[in-house]
């Protein structure tokens, strides 16, 4: 009897060895397959970051771009505007000129 009980004690160690072996493994398994899931989500953020960064280097660019498009069409206003007025008293000037003329020289309906 006493042999029977040390075997049912050797047998019962070597159960739960065996389902802590069992045990072991599930758990280095799940701990390898969080660190899996652990690196691509890593590696997914840092690949979102990089495309983050790069977008707003892109939009920062097409910003300067409109910026200086904008300082370009407002001084090709400022010049067309400025241009208008020299056009404007030149019209003056030739209508003052026109009713100079006419105030100061004689009509031919006048001379006949």
């Amino acid at each position: 009897e006493g042999e029977s009980i040390v075997d049912e004690l050797k047998r019962q160690i070597e159960s739960y060895q065996s389902s802590i072996n069992l045990l072991c493994k599930d758990l280095e398994e799940e701990r390898s397959a969080s660190a899996i899931a652990a690196n691509a989500s890593m590696a997914k953020m840092t690949q979102l970051e990089e495309e983050k960064a790069a977008l707003k280097m892109e939009a920062l660019q097409y910003l300067r771009m409109m910026e200086e498009q904008a300082e370009y069409d407002m001084e090709a206003l400022e010049r067309a505007n400025d241009h208008i007025a020299e056009k404007e008293k030149e019209i003056q000037d030739l209508e003052y000129e026109l009713e100079f003329y006419r105030n100061n020289l004689p009509d031919d309906g006048e001379s006949e």
